[in-house]
Formats: structure tokens, sequence, C-alpha cells
């Protein structure tokens, strides 16, 4: 087959960018009616960082708009076998976060639903074939452990993306950065590239039409619809780069890109662990939401997040040709260590700290004074 001219490539990019645009003006129109409908109101709680009932169909809106592209690109023959995949494990996943949305699903039920999900996911996009161990390279895994992980990682980047879907724009902004950062890692771009490139840029093409309505308007919300079937496309969408010859290393580097995130749940779990607080239970206790309880805007915090990940995506990026076990793990706890210098960094700024040690102080000696039968100080006063 002969290289393509010039020209035949500028058409190519042309009708790309088409498309991308044109599912991302679909996907906001529809998501500017679904906001005004308030379609699937999400009612206000607790947690909520919302003030009265909001539309959380917008993920219900990229699922569909990624569907319809991507099911377009299939009929005009720009198809493959993992990008039908890609296809039908993000529609599973937006569907049982969509029944979630509707119905509230029991936890126990939506645990399983994820389970199935993630075995599912195992099976079409394949194990995940080595483990980077630093000094001694990369390990060889049994195939049984190896879909075992691999269903594991889907599960895993599932519910961190649900569990970080909580700011307007913080899913989306970082989604978007981890899908460049996926199609950056395509063997090639364009239809002679791969229809998995082209899969992704449809569901970065969605998505980034949602960003726009989200971050603007603050409505409608991901959901659970789109948090889940984000979350199943990016870390499905690796395993699938790596059956394509794309590299076993594109998880590892996917997962360095996404630090800001893992390590936001991941402290948070251990934190509420060392309490012993449940571990299941809805909270506002990630890194994220102090930043936003301190001062910040949904739009600041969630593009320091974003900005982070996009640093650290084109590190792994540029990185990939030495992505030895040594680098990966190097490269991990850079991201780590990033991500908490610039949380203390924006929380300080804030003074946030400070005053949340006044108010443990306070409550300590309160404590006290009761422990020792004597009355706060407010309350002497009244009493006198």
């Amino acid at each position: 087959m002969s290289n393509p001219s010039p020209t035949e490539i500028l058409l190519q990019a042309v009708a790309l960018n088409g498309l991308a645009f044109g599912l991302a003006l679909v996907t906001l129109l529809l998501c500017r009616l679904a906001g005004r409908a308030r379609f699937v109101p999400d009612a206000v709680s607790a947690r909520s960082n919302h003030t009265e009932p909001t539309s959380r169909a917008g993920g219900l809106i990229v699922a569909l708009c990624f569907a319809a592209g991507a099911g377009g690109l299939a009929v005009a023959g720009y198809t493959s076998q993992a990008a039908l995949n890609l296809l039908v494990l993000v529609a599973g996943a937006a569907t049982v976060g969509f029944l979630d949305d509707v119905l509230d699903l029991s936890a126990p039920t939506k645990l399983v639903s994820l389970i199935v999900l993630g075995l599912l996911s195992a099976l079409l996009c394949g194990p995940i074939a080595a483990l980077p161990v630093p000094l001694l390279g990369w390990t060889a895994l049994p195939a049984v452990l190896g879909y075992a992980l691999a269903a594991l990682w889907v599960l895993g980047f599932v519910n961190v993306f649900n569990f970080m879907d909580g700011l307007n724009g913080m899913a989306g902004t970082t989604g978007m950065v981890l899908l460049s950062g996926l199609a950056l890692f395509c063997p090639g771009a364009g239809p002679a590239g791969g229809a998995l490139y082209l899969a992704f840029l449809c569901l970065a093409g969605s998505l980034f039409g949602f960003l726009v309505r989200n971050i603007r308007r603050g409505a409608p919300f991901l959901g659970d619809a789109g948090s889940l079937g984000l979350g199943t496309g990016i870390s499905a969408g690796a395993l699938l780069l790596v059956r394509e010859g794309g590299g076993g290393e594109i998880p590892y580097l996917l997962a360095v890109g996404a630090m800001p995130f893992l390590a936001d749940v991941a402290t948070t779990l251990v934190q509420r662990a060392r309490r012993r607080a449940p571990l299941m239970q809805a909270h506002k206790e990630h890194a994220y939401q102090r930043l936003r309880e301190a001062g910040y805007s949904h739009d600041a915090v969630s593009a320091a997040y974003g900005a982070l990940s996009a640093v650290l995506v084109t590190l792994a990026v540029l990185l990939q040709p030495l992505a030895v076990p040594s680098v990966l793990v190097l490269l991990a706890a850079g991201g780590a260590a990033a991500w908490a210098c610039l949380v203390r960094g924006m929380l300080r700024a804030k003074g946030y700290e400070a005053r949340t040690e006044e108010e443990r102080a306070r409550s300590s000696s309160v404590s006290r004074s009761r422990e020792g039968g004597n009355a706060p100080s407010e309350v002497a006063a009244a009493s006198a």
C-alpha cells in the first residue's frame, strides 16, 4: 500500500476534526436541553456541592454520542475488534451507571455489577502480562493472574473516577487529558493508524461538548453513567492498546498520568481506615473536597488537578521509550509527591491548615473541660 499524499493527509485531518467538533456540538446541545429540563435530577444532600436539584444526565449523553460516532465509523468501515470491544464496555458501564442514577442501586448490587464489568473487560481486552519490578525488570505473570489483575485494574480505575467526580469539570478535565495521552500512545494516528485511535477521538469529542457546558453552567452533571463509562473507556482503552501492539508499559504510564486522582483516593482511604471509618460510606474527606471547603472554586480545583495530570501525561509520553520498571516507579512516586505538594500549597495559601488546627484545639479543649466536669466558658458565662 502506497503512502498517503499530502492532500489525502490534509483531508483526513479535516474529516477527523470535523467528526470531533460535530460530536462535541451535538453533546453540548443535548446537555443544554437536559440541564434546563433537569432530566434525571440529582437531589441536594449533606455531601453535595450544589444547592438545588440538577440534572445528572451528562454522562448518558456523552455515552450516546460516543456510541453514535463509533457506530457511524463502524458502518463506514473504520473499525476493528478492539474498537468494538471498547464500545461494548463503555456502553455496559454507562448502562450500570445510568441505572444507579435513576434507581439508586444498593451498594452490593452496584459492586457486583462493577465486578462483572471488570471481568468482562479482562476477557475482551486481555490480561496484564507483566509487572514492573525495580532492579529485576519486567516479571511475567501467569495467565490467570494476568486476567485477574486486568479485571482489578478496570474495577479500581472505574471506582477512582466515581469517587473523584464531585466538582464541575473535575472528572471531565482529567478525562480529556488521559484520553489525549491514550491517543498519543496509539501506534499511529488517523484512519490509517487504527480504529482504536478514532474511538478515542469520538469519546474525547463527546466529552469535550459536555465539559464546555458543565464548566460554564454547572449543569448537567456527569452522573454515574458518565464517571463509570469514562473510567471504563480509559482503563480498558489502555489494555486494548497493549493488545494492539502499543507496548505493555502503557497501563502503568497511564497510571502515572492519573496519579492526582489515584493519590487522592488512596490517601483518603488510608486515612479513613486508620480511623476505622466505614470505607464504603459517602463522605467529604477527599483532598479536592477540602480544597473546595478552603475557598477555591470548582474551576480552580479542577484546573489544578487537570494541569498536573497534563504535565505527568506529557512526561509519560516523552519517556515511553525509557519506560523500564525503575523509571516507572520514579515517575509514579514523583507524581504522587507533586500532588501532595500541590494540595498542601493550595491549602496553606488559604490558611486552611491553620484553621483546622485551631478547630481541633478548641474541640480538644472543650472535650477535656467536659470530662473534668467544667462547662465551656461560653456556657458558664451564660449561666452566670
